[in-house]
Formats: structure tokens, sequence, C-alpha cells
């Protein structure tokens, strides 16, 4: 496992980021990312989604309350919320590791909730 830390000071910025990430992701991809409220993760997740071609017509948000959102493009993105969960059987409920071992690229808002160990 790698990670990858990196500060941005645009919401641009973020997206350009995230679109130069896309193009070296591979099926199997699992992204984490962490910070508070308006740190840009989901402004990251647009930049993925430009980057593996999902249609712009798709409107890439923050599934908070639905919890996943799944995209077409390049790969298929499968966009996690995990800010509401209320503990690891939620989570397992979900059936994450399906996502994570899949044909897509998995991103997780809010990863921190629930390290690798609580799953």
């Amino acid at each position: 496992m790698s990670s990858i830390h990196r500060t941005s000071v645009s919401p641009a910025e973020t997206r350009m980021v995230a679109a130069g990430l896309a193009a070296v992701c591979r099926a199997g991809d699992v992204i984490a990312l962490v910070g508070p409220l308006g740190a840009g993760k989901t402004c990251f997740i647009q930049g993925l989604a430009e980057g593996l071609g999902v249609p712009k017509e798709a409107y890439v948000n923050s599934p908070t309350f639905i919890l996943l959102n799944c995209y077409c493009g390049r790969l298929p993105l499968y966009h996690f919320d995990w800010y509401r969960l209320r503990g690891p059987e939620e989570l397992g409920a979900l059936g994450p590791e399906e996502y994570f071992d899949g044909e897509g690229i998995t991103v997780v808002e809010w990863a921190d909730k629930f390290p690798p160990g609580d799953m």
C-alpha cells in the first residue's frame, strides 16, 4: 500500500491533480480521502471522474445520504461517503470489499472513520 500526500491551494488545482492521478489508476485501486468538511474531497472526486472520462452530464456529487454513487468511465468509479455511518455493522452492510477488489476504482470519503482493521 502506498500513500500520497498533496496540498492544493484551489479547487481547480485539486481537480487537475485528481485528473492526472486518474491516468495511472488501475482496476482494484482504492483511494481513501480524509479531511474536514470543505477540504475538497468531493472536488477531488470530480477531477478523478473527469480524468476517467465520466460523461460531463453525470452529476458527480457526494453520496452523503445514499452512501454510494457509481459512475461509468474508462473504468467504473465507485464513490463511497462514510460520514453518516454509525458503526462497522452499517459499513459491513454496504459490502465495500466487493468494490475494493472489483473492476473499477473505489474512492472513500471520510475513510478515517473506519480504518482497515475496523472493517
